[in-house]
């Protein structure tokens, strides 16, 4: 599917498009007006540009590519086996693994610093590796520790299992209810003001409306007014229903990452 879909043939197909000079259709639809020459000469250089990238993109392994696509959303995500040693962690899950509060890489496996947890982990990725999901939450003990909740997710299905162990697939829960990028598009995309934004990253930030006042010295009536517009613009009936559609929105990361 992938040679199909990205590689020669789009390549191909790029390569077959029509010279705008001949085009039959050209005129009819106005696509390549006649008078121009700079018309002819823009979309011929692009036109190569495109075959270029494509051919290129041929040639890309396809593990690259998805490898990628994995440090684009905004989950710590390792894939085991079901000794725990890691195969492969995205970008959130290496930063995770990286501050070394709750999950750390040990000798290559998955290992927790929460007291007395690991051996539940370590039963949790086993029954995974046999076809079993399950939730662990790791958490410091103190109300202000840092804590997170992993999904373990078997990688086939249960009968696949039988004799042998399945790839285990650990997802890490998300920090905050929304990334910035996702609320900026979110605002972009209803027509919210700057000061409209920030007060809904505040709200998506589990903030009441005076602690939202007091965090930017702003009178509690001010506030009201802007979660008003919000939920007008956004067409919400209450704030639970617009932070439900935050909840929702695709989970994009906003960093910057280096491969």
């Amino acid at each position: 599917m992938y040679d199909s879909l990205s590689g020669g043939r789009m390549a191909a197909l790029i390569t077959d498009l029509p010279d705008p000079a001949s085009s039959p259709d050209a005129d009819r639809r106005q696509l390549f007006p006649k008078s121009p020459a700079a018309n002819t000469s823009n979309v011929l250089p692009m036109r190569r540009r495109l075959t270029d990238h494509a051919e290129r993109s041929a040639q890309a392994p396809l593990h690259l590519f998805l490898m990628r696509m994995l440090d684009e959303i905004d989950y710590g995500m390792v894939l085991l086996d079901v000794k725990a040693a890691i195969w492969h962690a995205n970008h959130l899950a290496r930063a995770e693994l990286g501050r070394g509060q709750i999950l750390h890489s040990e000798e290559g496996r998955l290992c927790t610093r929460v007291p007395g947890k690991q051996p539940a982990l370590q039963h949790a990725i086993e029954r995974a590796g046999q076809g079993t999901r399950s939730m662990i939450d790791l958490r410091l003990s103190g109300a202000d520790q840092p804590g997170t909740s992993l999904a373990l997710v078997p990688m086939g299905h249960p009968a696949e299992a039988i004799g042998n162990a399945l790839p285990v697939l650990v997802i890490t829960s998300r920090h905050v209810l929304c990334e910035q990028i996702s609320l900026h598009f979110f605002a972009q995309s209803f027509g919210l003001t700057g000061a409209e934004k920030s007060v809904l990253s505040g709200l998506a930030q589990g903030q009441e409306v005076q602690e939202i006042a007091d965090k930017k010295n702003l009178a509690v009536s001010t506030v009201r007014t802007q979660v008003k517009q919000l939920r007008f613009k956004t067409q919400s009936n209450s704030i639970r229903e617009l932070l439900g559609k935050v909840s929702t929105l695709p989970p994009v990361v906003s960093s910057i990452k280096a491969f």
